[in-house]
């Protein structure tokens, strides 16, 4: 059980983590929070896109490699019980509850392969997207914290890193412009300039309404400018966007 000592850590990343600025750097601050529930290894994995067949991609975290390298050679998402289980809930289980509510001997022989790399036990975060995604945060170890009572605090942590890295990710995957915006954040600038809010270019776009706000703040920096209408006018200045664009 965690001690009220342990929570502490909890307590600091929930109240600093949107000052973090990088997906390691975020990684790092979770995988420190998440060391006293004896949590060794996570990983957020979208599952579904609305319209799109299922293909799980796991797109931040610090993952057991060897385990993944397995579980994608031999296509366990078909049979995987935790995944599935992802789709249906909406607050945190455990694999124990898993175990515990009626899945096939089949589809539970997973665990015993995960428990072959040291990975005994986990707790899932689902997280449902607004506009239909399903994706989920595994944290997994050998020794885990599975006290009912915190569960609340593994809830809210996972779906704050899970919030905070999505962006972060879509960021770091973003190829670096040597000279003027990069694609996205001249795309976001130009439909902000239009008069669209964030949330209005994130549906457009297909991006988090944060991952927006995050392109237009690296927007108005790389010209250091103060608001956006200042960093469209620096733009047009040095011609990294031209007025028939706008």
């Amino acid at each position: 059980m965690a001690s009220r000592q342990s929570l502490l850590p909890a307590l600091e990343f929930l109240q600093t983590a949107q000052t973090i600025g990088s997906l390691s750097e975020l990684d790092c601050a979770f995988a420190k929070v998440l060391e006293p529930f004896g949590f060794e290894v996570f990983q957020y994995t979208h599952l579904a896109t609305p319209g799109q067949p299922l293909l799980p991609r796991s797109l931040f975290g610090r993952p057991s490699e060897a385990w993944n390298a397995q579980y994608r050679q031999g296509a366990l998402y078909h049979r995987d019980p935790a995944l599935k289980a992802i789709f249906t809930q909406v607050r945190p289980f455990t694999w124990t509850d898993i175990r515990q509510g009626g899945a096939t001997a089949g589809a539970l022989r997973i665990f015993d392969e995960a428990g072959d790399f040291d990975l005994k036990e986990g707790v899932v975060v689902p997280v449902h997207g607004p506009h239909g995604s399903v994706a989920g945060l595994q944290m997994v170890g050998a020794n885990c914290d599975l006290d009912p009572a915190v569960r609340p605090t593994l809830h809210t942590l996972g779906l704050m890193y899970a919030a905070l890295g999505l962006p972060l990710s879509e960021l770091s995957a973003e190829p670096k412009p040597r000279r003027g915006f990069s694609a996205r954040e001249k795309e976001c600038l130009l439909w902000s300039a239009r008069g669209k809010s964030d949330w209005d270019i994130g549906m457009i776009l297909g991006l988090a309404e944060r991952t927006v706000s995050m392109h237009c703040d690296r927007a108005r920096a790389r010209v250091g400018a103060h608001t956006r209408v200042q960093a469209l006018a620096t733009a047009l200045k040095l011609g990294w966007i031209t007025a028939e664009e706008i």
